[in-house]
């Protein structure tokens, strides 16, 4: 992976769950590393739910390979949310991973 393609600074964070004063879970989101991306647009789709206008973009994120990333998990990008969907580990070479990324229109 050339380093001049990692243009983007992202930071994927991990949730944790814990139990408020009134017993309902409470999720909360702390760094687990931040790394160079390059980020590419994979698929943008419109559609109406209750009655609104949703869009549904997402994002292919190649980033240097690292260990322990899970689908949990999700990604921040210049104040913005995505849900981590599917990683990829380039032919198991443990060398680059591709992450396919929704954004979330919420948070």
């Amino acid at each position: 992976m050339r380093a001049g393609r990692l243009r983007d600074k992202i930071t994927i964070q991990q949730p944790s769950v814990t139990v408020d004063s009134v017993g309902e879970a409470v999720t909360t989101w702390s760094d687990f590393i931040t790394r160079r991306a390059s980020v590419t647009p994979f698929r943008s789709n419109e559609f109406v739910k209750f009655d609104q206008e949703q869009v549904e973009t997402r994002v292919v994120f190649s980033l240097r390979y690292v260990t322990g990333i899970t689908n949990k998990m999700r990604i921040v990008l210049s104040g913005k949310y995505y849900d981590i969907i599917s990683i990829v580990d380039d032919e198991n070479r443990h060398r680059e991973l591709f992450i396919t990324a929704m954004e979330r229109s919420y948070d």
